[in-house]
């Protein structure tokens, strides 16, 4: 559907000397009103448009084409979203802002209110565009699809991290890294040598050594073939339990913990004394686990 532009300029509030001078964008004339404020006192201003002003004031806004062409909003525009964002014209309709994308779907069904929930999508790509023939309503993950399907979102080698990586510091020239990159091949040293992750954590004042194994963080760091740690092998090693305060307790230790509970010894004393987690030594001196062992 394409909207034609108002039959009467005079009535619209434009100047119709301003239209023949070729100018693409010509802002209307807006009409003053008085109003009396709280305080009483009447100032002036600019008067409520009329839902007819203010498609008025949208058709002189945008420059249309052909029923194929976008029809790019001439007015005011905002950016959405980061720097890479798209433009959106914007403009006051029915007396709120809106972006004139929605405006322009409004007006080609008659001005009935986009449903609560849903968006107004460009099948042109084009943010400024308000040519009804390129809108389309649908839902927030319809537009996601659409974005990704024609490769608007900058992944892989197009993104910001691989084109501008001046503008990501990482590692060392992080201002909030706590280590350095031969920290780093240091903790993979000691991991391979044996050394528990919460013992390397205290030797470095890091708590999260798990993220630097896993290559979840400092993944830019090469680490030597014989240092490098397989992901599966770690995690059974974290499944058995390996770790100086994770080993399971022998039924001397089981003993020790309840005479040590009997005596007086509160589960903190216990699973510090003896080296254990104090989950398990709770669940021990409590007699949750282990009911055999006396």
């Amino acid at each position: 559907m394409i909207m034609n532009e108002p039959a009467n300029v005079e009535m619209a509030g434009i100047n119709p000397q301003a239209l023949r001078s070729g100018k693409t964008h010509v802002r209307p004339k807006r009409r003053m009103t008085v109003r009396t404020c709280a305080d009483g006192v009447k100032r002036g201003g600019f008067a409520k448009r009329t839902p007819e002003e203010d498609i008025a004031a949208f058709h002189n806004g945008v420059r249309q084409g052909s029923a194929g062409e976008c029809w790019p909003w001439q007015g005011a525009a905002i950016l959405m979203g980061n720097k890479s964002g798209g433009k959106y014209g914007i403009m006051t309709f029915m007396g709120k802002p809106m972006r004139t994308h929605r405006v322009a779907y409004m007006i080609a069904h008659g001005l009935k209110p986009i449903p609560v929930g849903l968006v107004i999508r460009h099948t042109c790509n084009f943010g400024l565009c308000n040519n009804p023939a390129h809108l389309l309503l649908g839902t927030q993950q319809q537009n996601m699809d659409d974005a990704q399907r024609d490769g608007l979102f900058a992944t892989g080698d197009r993104s910001g991290s691989r084109t501008h990586p001046e503008r990501r510091p990482r590692g060392e020239n992080n201002p909030l890294s706590k280590i350095t990159e031969q920290d780093v091949l240091e903790i993979f040293e000691l991991r391979a040598a044996g050394m528990t992750e919460k013992d390397i954590g205290k030797k470095f004042a890091v708590t999260d050594i798990s993220s630097i194994l896993n290559r979840t963080s400092w993944a830019h760091v090469r680490i030597p073939v014989k240092n490098q740690i397989d992901k599966a092998a770690a995690k059974m090693l974290h499944r058995k339990n390996n770790g100086a305060a994770h080993r399971r307790f022998s039924d001397d230790e089981i003993r020790l913990a309840r005479n040590l509970s009997r005596e007086g010894f509160t589960v903190t004393h216990i699973h510090r004394q003896l080296g254990k987690s104090y989950s398990q030594t709770r669940k021990i001196v409590h007699g949750e686990v282990h009911t055999g062992i006396v």
